[in-house]
Formats: C-alpha cells, structure tokens, sequence
C-alpha cells in the first residue's frame, strides 16, 4: 500500500499471510507479499513493552488450537498432455482463472456445444420448467439431428431440454428458441447479446443448434468461461451430468430412451459435464466439467480428431489442472498477520494469531489474503492495553477461514514504516 493510503485503517486492510521467516528484525515488509516473522518474544510484547502480554498470549497458544502453516507450493507441474485437437483450454470452475491451454483465443466452429448457450438462455427466460410449447414449422427445415418432432405438438420445456442436452435435437433446440422469442433470428440474437454479457468476445452465433454456418464461431478459452457459467446454476447442472433420460413422444405416446453423446461422463467418474458437438467443419468438440480433487475445473476442445480421443484429451486436461493447485492452510498461531498503531504513540506493534483452522485448494496464481476489520476489534480484560480482532482470509471473492489475533488495542496499519495515522 501506499504511505498516502495507511491511515488508521480502511474497513479491510489488505494484508498477505506471513511467509517463511527470516534472521532479522521481529517484521519486516516484503514488497508485494506483505509481512514475514520470524520468532521473537517481540511480537508477545505489550505497548509498554511488558510482559504481561507475552505471558496471556503464551497460555492462549497452549489452550486453543492453532493452523497448520502455510504449505510450499508443489513442485513444479508436469507439462501440458498431448492433445490432438486444434485448440483446447482448461479454467477453475470457482473463479474462472485460467490454468493452461494452446490457442485458446482462436475462434473456431463449435458445432452443438451452441446448445450450451441455447440451455442457458431459455432457463433465464423461463422461470417455470413446465411450460407448454409448441413445436413449430420451423423444424422441418433443420436438416438432420433431430427427434422428427411434429409440427403442432406440444411438450413441456424441461422435456425440451432434455432433448436439447441429451440427445443433441436439433428440432428441440428450434423450438425451444421459437417459443422464447418467437422466431430463431430472434432467439439468436438474444444469445449474441448474453454473449456480450458475459465477455465472450471471440464468440458469434448464427442459430441456435449449432449446425456449421459463416459466422458462427467461438473460442476454447471463451467455452470454458460459458461451461462454468451455466454449471454454476443448479437447474442447468442437474441435466447435463446425466446420460440418459425417457421421452414421450406427444403424438404416438411412443417411450424412448434419450442417449448422450458424451463419453467423457462415463469414462471419469469425477465428471459432471457438460455437453459435446460434432460436425464436418468443427470435427469433435467437447465442453467438459469435473473434480478429480476436489475443486472443479472446466475444460474445452474444439477439433479433436474422434469422440473415443475427445473424452481422453478433457480428462487428462482436467487432471493435469487439477494437479496444478497449491494446497493452502492458515498461518500457524504465533504468526504476524497485522501491524497495530499501539496506545502512547508506540507504532508497528504486532498483532498474532493465536488460533484459527482452515485450508483450501488454490488454483496457480491465485495468492490468500488476509483482512482485518477495525469494527470487530475490543479491548481484553486479560490484560491491560490489550486487544483481540478477527481476520479473515479470502482469494478474490472467496472467504477460505477466519481467526482471531491478539496484540496491542491499537489501529490497525497495513504495514511497518507507515505515517503516523
């Protein structure tokens, strides 16, 4: 932070968790990583430099259970796996980081991975899933990937989506978009406008299938940001992590089995998603979604060279992500984690945790940070001058653990050396 923005203490001060410690003074500031400790009786110490405090903060260590320390990063990543495909990339599903992939900004056809952005649009628009629509004439001049639904039957919207999502119906994804906005043009550009929204600037639609047209392209890197966008909302991802689903033709009663192209689902039993494409021009395409260890990641391949190759290529993807990720666990009790403008003008007073438990999966780049919030510090009866606050640990919008520090009842400052506040 800047000397200028170290007044008493903003609402959050963003502080980094203490890292390994050094032979030096109690603190010391570490440009753009915070503060590093290293043991000393001075961070124990009160303002008037007894140790009254040592002695309260000593048996709270003993009485409390503290965090394990912040675990080094692993070492260093295997490389990328041999995709055959012309592009693929892979993000974290949490925070949309992006871990690793090669021309992931290349625009692309995309074939029925469209109907990603065809599911997400309806569910937007229709709150009730038991709507009626009707099939419309416009069916009949899609040219293949379709149920034959008939013109003038009607089926509810979650039949629709079933269809759309399972087998890939290209009918359904016709009438679906006619029954929303009232034509497909109509339609189509209401996925170009939530394309918009959601930043995909490598991507355009022109129908709502995904049947090859001029114009109708999207990129790896912006299909993974669509994948974890839809997954992220619970209606969208309770059709896709299936396989298949019974359907009721309207017009003979007749009972079918839908069936998914998507083989990736049953070769990984990690994975919940998402949905598959395949063309002559887009060749095999794939919007996967899964969490060998525990924290989701989306992948995307556009251009694989067969189906059996496509599901393959997304899991080792995703495994190699996964294998990226550093495990994180709050700071060990003891450690620095705030700088305290103390009583009597004393400054640069340490305030340490003395207890706390949490831990996370961290995707690469993404660093922990530490916030101490001024409203929830008070002064402790157990000694004098004294003063207990919580801190808070978050990655982006994240919360990862709170713990309380102890230390001098003072202002908290983001670092040593600041002006006085």
């Amino acid at each position: 932070m800047t000397r200028g923005g170290a007044r008493r203490v903003t609402q959050s001060a963003r502080l980094a968790p203490p890292l390994v410690p050094r032979p030096s003074r109690g603190l010391v500031a570490h440009r753009g990583r915070g503060l590093v400790a290293r043991p000393s009786r001075s961070i124990v110490r009160d303002a008037a430099g007894g140790r009254l405090l040592g002695s309260v903060v000593a048996l709270l260590l003993l009485l409390l259970v503290g965090a394990a320390a912040v675990r080094p990063s692993p070492a260093a990543a295997a490389p990328p796996p041999d995709v055959a495909a012309r592009a693929w990339a892979v993000v974290d599903a949490r925070t949309g980081v992006f871990i690793g992939g090669e021309d992931a900004h290349v625009s692309l056809p995309m074939a029925s991975t469209t109907k990603v952005m065809t599911a997400l649009v309806v569910l937007r628009e229709v709150r009730d899933l038991g709507t009626v629509m009707t099939v419309p004439d416009a069916v009949e001049r899609v040219p293949f990937g379709t149920l034959d639904l008939v013109p003038g039957t009607r089926y509810t919207c979650d039949e629709l989506l079933w269809a759309l999502l399972i087998e890939s119906a290209n009918d359904a994804a016709v009438t679906l978009a006619v029954n929303v906005a009232g034509s497909e043009a109509a339609f189509v550009r209401m996925m170009n406008a939530e394309a918009r929204r959601l930043g995909l600037d490598g991507t355009h639609y022109e129908n709502s299938h995904g049947i090859d047209a001029e114009g109708h392209y999207s990129t790896v890197r912006d299909m993974c940001e669509l994948g974890r966008v839809a997954m992220a909302g619970a209606r969208f991802a309770s059709y896709v992590r299936h396989r298949t689903h019974p359907f009721t033709f309207a017009e003979t009663g007749e009972r079918v089995t839908l069936r998914s192209h998507n083989d990736f689902l049953s070769a990984f039993a990690w994975a919940d998603g998402v949905k598959t494409g395949e063309t002559v021009g887009a060749r095999f395409c794939l919007i996967a979604s899964g969490a060998p260890r525990g924290e989701r990641l989306v992948a995307a391949l556009l251009g694989a060279v067969s189906s059996e190759r496509r599901a393959e290529d997304a899991g080792a993807i995703i495994q190699w992500g996964a294998a990226r990720y550093t495990e994180w666990t709050m700071p060990a009790p003891g450690s620095v984690v705030a700088l305290v403008w103390g009583p009597g003008g004393r400054r640069d007073l340490p305030l340490a945790l003395v207890a706390g438990e949490a831990g996370a999966s961290l995707p690469p780049g993404v660093e922990p940070w530490a916030s101490v919030d001024r409203s929830l510090q008070f002064r402790s009866p157990l000694a004098p001058g004294a003063g207990l606050a919580f801190v808070t640990w978050r990655a982006g919008q994240r919360r990862l653990g709170t713990g309380v520090a102890y230390g001098s009842a003072g202002y908290v400052t983001t670092a040593a050396g600041d002006d006085t506040p």
